[in-house]
């Protein structure tokens, strides 16, 4: 018997590379069964592409047996009972019922819009609707929410387009230069005033920061559409930057404040050394910078912004707010930093890859007494845009960074486990 795996802090089993040579090599040495991590659905294998893991075993004349702890592969490999798995807990019902409250409030609004939704684009808005209250009534709350919530950013998108359309265009393109610029100091005043939201759970630090990544990133993007404004000429040029002053509008006074309300919601951990957390943060997020500093980016001038946003926002000072608010600016540039890392791979593997990583994350966080309600809101939320944005690179793009964003979130909460006394 041979195992093949990860082993992590807490014990568990996590995911490994290699799996088919592993097996391969295992029936040439005569071994006739291999542990394997419990949660991959499928390898990839040069000989056969996508397959399980069982029928690649079998093909090779050896037994694959799957583990998801320390503590179960020695009890197969002794031959003795496996430990019954603790259940993943329910999600937060008051998580639930922040988001089924917030998706009921924006379908009722958009239903009311859509009479002055063009003809054209009326029947997607009506699908749209329809599958979020679906999705509400399937006891989906969070896909509901991302799925009205896209359709809305799309609609008011279009009408800042629209607006475009009338008025002289130097005084159209002198009122964007001013939108820009305003938005820019509401998302740094909505930084500084979300940022010190009272946090009373270890979780809540990380997905605070995961939240605020909605203002930060948000920054990076309104720099490059300053210079865009002041240089717009056509009525295309403007249309194109009132749609990305919509779409930044829509990210400060809509999505940021239900993800803080919802970060602050979760958690299980009590807070026990504040100073300690601070600095084990301010030393990933200084981490995450360098790591985007290495990085090759495939969109330049986003990712110069995002490092921009970082060198004003990564300060030294310490406390909560600096923080969150840093170590948010450095997942927004870490984030734009890696667009060429999985340029091999099919959107549907980086879904899948993605997916399958919240999974062994949540099951982890489950193992160490820990909340995992917002890594889990994080996949949904990813999965339903990358799915809802067949017709959009940016938007699915955005679903599996917001998976990506959960991932990283739930890897921040491993480490803070550590200084909780939770190894």
């Amino acid at each position: 018997m041979s195992l093949v795996g990860t082993l992590l802090p807490n014990g568990a089993v996590g995911p490994v590379s290699g799996i088919p040579t592993s097996l391969r090599a295992a029936a040439q040495a005569g071994i006739g069964t291999v542990l394997i991590p419990a949660h991959p659905l499928l390898i990839v294998d040069d000989h056969n592409g996508r397959v399980l893991p069982e029928g690649l075993a079998e093909s090779v004349g050896v037994t694959v047996r799957r583990v998801s702890s320390l503590a179960e592969a020695s009890a197969v490999m002794r031959g003795e009972p496996v430990p019954a798995v603790t259940p993943a807990p329910e999600l937060d019902p008051d998580l639930v019922d922040l988001v089924t409250i917030a998706s009921e409030q924006i379908i009722e609004q958009m239903t009311a819009v859509l009479t002055s939704v063009p003809p054209a684009q009326r029947p997607e808005m009506v699908r749209s609707i329809r599958a979020a209250r679906a999705a509400l009534t399937a006891g989906r709350p969070f896909v509901a929410y991302a799925t009205i919530t896209l359709a809305q950013q799309e609609y008011e998108m279009d009408e800042a387009a629209r607006a475009t359309t009338s008025g002289r265009i130097g005084v159209v393109r002198r009122d964007l230069v001013r939108d820009v610029r305003q938005r820019r100091q509401l998302t740094v005043r909505s930084l500084r005033l979300y940022g010190s939201t009272p946090l009373r759970a270890v979780e809540q630090y990380p997905a605070l920061a995961d939240a605020l990544t909605w203002a930060t990133g948000t920054l990076g993007l309104l720099e490059p559409l300053d210079q865009a404004a002041a240089a717009a000429r056509t009525r295309d040029q403007l249309a194109a930057v009132a749609r990305q002053i919509a779409r930044a509008a829509y990210r400060v006074s809509t999505y940021l404040p239900l993800q803080v309300e919802a970060a602050a919601r979760i958690g299980s951990v009590p807070i026990s050394d504040p100073a300690g957390i601070e600095s084990l943060l301010g030393s990933y997020a200084h981490l995450l910078a360098r790591a985007a500093d290495s990085n090759r980016g495939s969109v330049p001038l986003r990712l110069r912004s995002q490092r921009d946003v970082w060198r004003q926002l990564g300060t030294a000072q310490t406390g909560q707010e600096a923080t969150v608010v840093s170590l948010a600016a450095a997942l927004s540039y870490y984030v734009a930093s890696g667009d060429t890392s999985v340029a091999a791979e099919s959107f549907a593997a980086q879904v899948a890859t993605a997916t399958q990583i919240n999974n062994q994350i949540s099951d982890t966080l489950t193992q160490l007494e820990f909340d995992p309600s917002y890594v889990v809101w994080g996949d949904e939320w990813g999965r339903t845009w990358a799915a809802g944005g067949r017709t959009d690179p940016v938007v699915r793009t955005t679903g599996v960074t917001y998976q990506w964003y959960a991932t990283v979130q739930g890897q921040m909460l491993r480490g803070l486990a550590s200084v909780s006394g939770r190894q």
